[in-house]
């Protein structure tokens, strides 16, 4: 997976998305129609990071990291 591999990379770890769903609804005058989540767990570690991204473009807009 895309969103997968970017954020094993930016962390420098194995991360493993452990869900994915729509989070939110976009304007009509968007590309996207909806904000996905998803959630991954990093390898060896306490810490969470949640991507927010558009469902059609796969842009990422936000980026959450912390723990559990």
């Amino acid at each position: 997976r895309e969103i997968e591999q970017k954020v094993s990379e930016i962390a420098g770890s194995e991360c493993e998305i452990y869900e994915e769903y729509i989070d939110d609804g976009c304007r009509k005058d968007e590309e996207d129609e909806y904000v996905m989540r998803a959630c991954f767990s990093v390898a060896n570690s306490d810490i969470t990071i949640r991507v927010y991204f558009g469902n059609n473009t796969r842009k990422i807009g936000y980026v959450y990291v912390g723990e559990e």
